[in-house]
């Protein structure tokens, strides 16, 4: 009787060793994907905030630039002198000028 105590025990022994492996590679795999996430989200936060500060200091100074060129046509200057000190195309100051001519039609 006790070798078939003995059995069961050793059998239950294996059992319980088997389950709490399946459960350690369920909770280690839940943890790792959590992990994951997380990791990710917060590289993306970073990468987004980044990028979206660039774009934003890009576009601040594009509009800045403008202004100045703006600013230079009401006074009169010419085209190449404003394509000069802006570095803008002069595709782009015909374009502010008929903005102007926009703007004095109202």
């Amino acid at each position: 009787m006790s070798s078939i105590k003995e059995y069961f025990k050793q059998e239950g022994l294996k059992e319980g060793i088997e389950i709490g492996i399946k459960k350690g590679i369920e909770q280690g795999r839940e943890q790792g994907i959590e992990q994951g996430v997380e990791q990710g989200y917060k590289r993306g936060v970073e990468q987004g905030f980044k990028q979206g500060t660039e774009r934003g200091i890009k576009q601040g100074t594009e509009k800045g630039v403008e202004q100045v060129a703006l600013n230079m046509l009401k006074n009169g200057e010419p085209a190449e002198k404003v394509a000069f000190y802006t570095g803008l195309s002069i595709e782009r100051i015909a374009f502010l000028q008929k903005q102007i001519m926009n703007e004095k039609q109202w």
